[in-house]
Parts: structure tokens; sequence; C-alpha cells
């Protein structure tokens, strides 16, 4: 992915061969038929979607042979061989404009939150190229706080979308919020042990009952029931090993969602149906439940 410099201020350039199509073009093209989404397109029909990471940082890069870079670099060179670069939002709609006849959406990143730097790139990519997605990335490296009011990051997105930002994305969201939770849980299990894991578990109790959380039943949220009726269809549905059926989980909890379907953890028949057909095979040996 082409990019105009990483967090350590280094651009790599990747030139684009002429014959790369986006993705929209592709299905568009009536050469291709009725078939334009096959995989077969994309051998030949590479749909790209170049980045434009943190053009502020950039101060360096692999090579001067591309025009677009032209005008932002100096005369020096680094020691590794490196061109020195002036990086900036300039340099940034650049290279946006040389990728964007390739690309499916423009990446757009800044050092910070800046809504005027996104207007800027917007308009410039807008005026030569009307309507070409953008993206931008919602980092978590910003200090949001410390940049912007809480009024104005609330209203940060919708105003990036009405700048046809229509991929938003915050890059290490789960990373963040993974760790935080999990050190959270640690810090409180320290000081009050199994009473810090009940009430996280109140808490999933409680998101279930108002916001719909699903992963109350841990087992069932990744797809044990749906194994258990892949394993009694090939068995049959003779099977003595299902997951679900008898387990703590099934037993403890209940359905947050009060759902009215039948149990995915019977049989590929019906519940009535186990209840009024006899078994062919006339098996007798009782059903051993796996552990939870």
């Amino acid at each position: 992915m082409p990019n105009t410099g990483d967090s350590e201020g280094l651009v790599d350039l990747i030139r684009l061969p002429t014959y790369i199509n986006s993705y929209y073009e592709l299905l568009l093209d009536p050469s291709r038929g009725p078939h334009a989404r096959s995989c077969g397109d994309f051998v030949r029909y590479t749909a790209v979607v170049p980045g434009v990471p943190d053009a502020d940082a950039a101060q360096l890069i692999t090579s001067d042979c591309d025009p677009a870079d032209g005008k932002f670099l100096t005369s020096q060179r680094t020691v590794e061989g490196f061109f020195t670069f002036r990086g900036g939002i300039d340099a940034a709609i650049a290279r946006g404009l040389a990728y964007a006849p390739y690309a499916d959406m423009i990446w757009c990143e800044t050092s910070e939150p800046n809504i005027e730097d996104a207007r800027r790139f917007a308009a410039a990519i807008h005026a030569r190229f009307p309507g070409k997605l953008l993206a931008y990335n919602c980092s978590p490296s910003f200090n949001w706080r410390a940049k912007l009011g809480a009024q104005e990051i609330a209203a940060f997105q919708q105003k990036l979308a009405g700048m046809g930002y229509r991929f938003q994305f915050v890059t290490l969201a789960g990373f963040h919020a993974l760790n935080l939770s999990a050190f959270e849980l640690a810090y409180e299990f320290k000081r009050n042990g199994m009473l810090a894991y009940s009430e996280l578990q109140e808490r999933e109790f409680e998101l279930a009952e108002k916001a719909g959380y699903g992963a109350v039943k841990h087992q069932r949220f990744v797809g044990a029931g749906y194994f258990d009726l892949v394993a009694t269809t090939i068995a049959s549905g003779n099977i003595s090993t299902r997951a679900l059926p008898g387990s703590t989980e099934a037993e403890q909890f209940e359905d947050p969602y009060d759902h009215s379907s039948p149990c995915m953890s019977c049989s590929a028949r019906s519940c009535a149906e186990e209840e009024q057909f006899e078994d062919p095979y006339d098996h007798e040996v009782p059903e051993q439940q796996a552990t939870a």
C-alpha cells in the first residue's frame, strides 16, 4: 500500500501500473459481463486502496523518481540513502491526486484531529475527482481531549462525513478496549477477588437486557450450538458429545434475547420429532454431555 510516511517519518514509494482498475470501474466494465465480481477478474484488474498516512510527519523518502513528490524533495540525503522530504498536507494532496485515478478510496491521515486539514484534503481531491471516496483514521494516537472539546469530538465524524469521508475508523480501538477491560478486571481482582468478576458479569447481564449484548453465553456466542448441529447431522442424530445440552451455561443462563426458535443444541430434527419418533436403530446408550 503506497503511503506518504509512517510514524517514523519514512515514505515508501510504490508506482502503480497503468492497467490497474478500481473495483468500481471493474464492476462497470461491460467487457466483463455479468461475472465482473469473479475472482478471475482480479488477476488482471486489481482493486487498490492506497493510503496517505501521516503526511505531516513525513521527512524521508525512498526514491526521487515520482514527479508528484518532486517539489517536496530537498537536495539532501541521509547516510542510509533516503531522500529528505518536506511533508505536510500539501504533499498528501499531491500523492492523493496521483493515486486517485487508480484508487477506490483515498486515505487521509493527519498527526492530530484537524478538521481544517481534512477539509483541505477533501476539497483538493474532489475538485479534480468529484465524488471520490475518502477515508480518515480517527487515530487512537491522538490525545483527543487535549485537542478538542467534548462537543467537537462528538461532532467530528459527522463533519468528516459531510466532506466525503465515507470510511472512518479507529485503527486500534479493539486493542485499547481489550487491554483496558483486562487491566481493570485484574486490578479489581487483586483487591476484591471473585467479587470483581461477579461485578463484571452483572454488567454483562445489564447490557444484555438494555442493549442486546450477546456474549453472556460464551459457548453459544462462539458457535458451539452450530457445531452441535453439524456433528448431530453427520451422525444422523446419534451423538453423545454435544457441547451445549446439560452444560452449566445452558442450565444457569437465560437467553437475553428470549429466542423462541427451536433449541440450537438439539439434533437436526425438531424437539417435537425427538419426542414423537422412535430411534430407528434402537440405541440405548445414554447421552454423555461434554463438560462446560
